[in-house]
């Protein structure tokens, strides 16, 4: 493995950056310095920011964690992927850059469907795959979530804009969970 800087927790954690085929990627690790690296996947127009630091913290505290922006998102430069596929291959040369042989994959939303690609095409990379709130990324009978909710997170500009959609999309309607979506 890669002398990666672990810093203490989420506040603590500095962006660093390393390239892999030619994309420069931004990532923080933090949490133990030792053990196998536990890898976000975050969600569709998802960046490092968008993780919520105390469950990043809580599982730091057991274990390495790194995150990273989104490509084509955030602080990473590149075209975002048009498929999960070309996304995972991506992930894992970022993966593979910074020397680690066997990571954990925790894949949220679209980073979940990412996830389940890159552990079936780099099975020798991946240890163990956490998926939340991941359907399925392909295969037979598979349907895709309707694009209308992926088309106005896609078109959103402002920050109010991004929030509204993604609050309608990711949560119910009840005032609990449009309140926890805005934690």
């Amino acid at each position: 493995m890669r002398k990666l800087q672990f810093s203490k927790d989420f506040s603590s954690a500095e962006c660093h950056f390393i390239t892999a085929n030619d994309i420069r990627f931004a990532y923080k690790s933090f949490g133990l310095p030792t053990g196998t690296p536990l890898i976000h996947l975050t969600h569709f127009r998802g960046t490092m920011d968008h993780i919520d630091p105390e469950v990043a913290d809580r599982i730091a505290a057991r274990r390495p964690l790194i995150i990273f922006d989104n490509i084509g998102v955030g602080r990473i430069s590149g075209e975002i992927p048009k498929s999960f596929h070309e996304a995972a291959s991506a992930y894992a040369s970022f993966i593979q850059a910074l020397e680690l042989d066997l990571v954990d994959i925790w894949g949220y939303s679209m980073g979940g469907c990412v996830a389940q690609m890159l552990s079936l095409n780099y099975p020798n990379l991946v240890r163990r795959l956490v998926l939340c709130c991941a359907p399925p990324s392909i295969g037979k009978g598979v349907t895709p979530p309707s694009v209308s909710a992926f088309k106005k997170i896609a078109t959103a500009h402002t920050d109010q804009q991004v929030l509204s959609s993604f609050l309608r999309y990711c949560f119910t309607s009840s005032a609990e969970s449009q309140e926890a979506g805005r934690k």
